[in-house]
């Protein structure tokens, strides 16, 4: 068994898993989406309390507090 990747616009993997399905080829297809994946997986951390989550103001805070222990 081989294994390719694909990189493309979804358009064009649409049509392509279209073919495939409309010519009953013998493939196997993973679909993966990582990025839904890790979006997915990120919210669920925070719907847990698992992650840490920070305002705008803290980051701020945090920035300054760095920027000033640069200096010294």
């Amino acid at each position: 068994m081989q294994t390719i990747t694909l990189h493309a616009d979804k358009n064009t993997i649409d049509k392509l898993l279209e073919f495939i399905s409309a010519n009953k080829l013998n493939i196997k297809i993973d679909k993966q989406d990582k990025i839904k994946d890790e979006v997915l997986d990120t919210i669920e951390q925070i719907k847990k309390g698992t992650m840490k989550t920070y305002t705008f103001d803290d980051s701020l805070k945090r920035t300054d507090e760095l920027l000033k222990s640069l200096k010294t």
